[in-house]
């Protein structure tokens, strides 16, 4: 599990990108981005596994349109 800072790291995407990005109602909603989970009343986290294959996805997807 990684906490948003590490996501942060690993993307490149802002904070509020992150959420953005997992808010169903948001125009940046992205299906494939990885679920948070909630680890405890006030904390979340991602599972590692599905942070690395969303952004090899990301990254074919990239070099396919190129």
């Amino acid at each position: 599990m990684v906490r948003l800072k590490e996501v942060i790291q690993m993307t490149g995407l802002s904070r509020s990108m992150i959420y953005l990005k997992s808010d169903k109602k948001s125009p940046y909603w992205d299906p494939s981005f990885p679920e948070r989970r909630k680890i405890s009343e006030r904390a979340v986290a991602w599972l590692h596994s599905q942070i690395i294959e969303w952004m090899k996805m990301k990254f074919k997807q990239t070099n396919s349109q190129d």
